[in-house]
């Protein structure tokens, strides 16, 4: 599980959305789960990877939490 810090992200309507890069994410590197956390610690964990891949090259992971709430991760 990877952890990062909300201010990593940016919003979009109702959407967390960060790139790999930004989320110290190495080429290839995609966790099952991702953690996003205020400075209190508290936020939510994002799960159920789905794959974006128009054309079959990889544009995006996205992740959901438990409150539908979505985290896109763009493969930079």
């Amino acid at each position: 599980m990877l952890t990062i810090h909300k201010s990593l992200c940016s919003l979009d309507q109702n959407r967390l959305i960060t790139e790999a890069s930004t989320a110290n994410l190495n080429p290839g590197e995609w966790p099952d789960f991702i953690s996003v956390v205020d400075d209190a610690g508290v936020g939510y964990l994002f799960g159920a990877p789905r794959y974006v891949r128009p054309g079959g090259e990889l544009q995006a992971v996205i992740y959901t939490s438990r409150q539908g709430h979505e985290l896109h991760v763009l493969n930079d």
